[in-house]
């Protein structure tokens, strides 16, 4: 990944790299209790077993450590509470040639559900997006989770991919750039 700095605002989210909150003295967050509060049995019971039971500060800080190898993952903060509701997760896209495609992931716990938070978290992301020549982003959510798809359908995403072999559905959204 680059070396963007991601961050962005929406009208009731803050959204900010994870690891920038240590230098941030209006949000005291201990990042490992806040994977714990996030990643709870029914927000990650159709994601990968490395994500299941994170229940102790080792395993939280081993989970942070993967997420860091992998790509750059961001803090969805409510503005009203200063609390962290969930995660913004962004790699490369290995499978694209493009530069300027990027993969995109998000979770949010479970009492955020249900309130616009995605569909606010995903408009803000495009946005910033169009002036930070990104140019793909791409989503693959469980088949069964009719929320997301419709988070990203809303948002203008289409369906460009169903693997048959497993039960997810991927999303494409083309940037256009101001």
């Amino acid at each position: 990944m680059t070396t963007t700095k991601y961050y962005f605002e929406t009208s009731r989210l803050l959204i900010t790299e994870w690891h920038s909150i240590d230098n941030n003295p209006h949000l005291q967050i201990n990042l490992a209790d806040t994977i714990k509060k996030i990643l709870t049995p029914s927000v990650t019971h159709s994601l990968p077993a490395d994500w299941q039971n994170i229940h102790t500060d080792d395993h939280a800080k081993n989970w942070i450590k993967a997420r860091d190898s992998e790509g750059v993952t961001l803090l969805i903060i409510e503005k009203q509470t200063n609390i962290p509701i969930g995660l913004f997760i962004l790699t490369k896209d290995e499978d694209l040639s493009c530069e300027a495609a990027l993969r995109i992931g998000y979770i949010l716990e479970e009492p955020a559900w249900g309130k616009g938070f995605a569909s606010e978290l995903i408009e803000g992301f495009i946005v910033w997006c169009s002036h930070n020549k990104i140019s793909l982003l791409t989503a693959g959510i469980d088949k069964g989770n009719i929320a997301s798809k419709r988070v990203l359908e809303k948002n203008g995403f289409t369906c460009s991919l169903q693997n048959s072999s497993e039960d997810n559905l991927f999303f494409q959204y083309y940037i256009n750039p101001k």
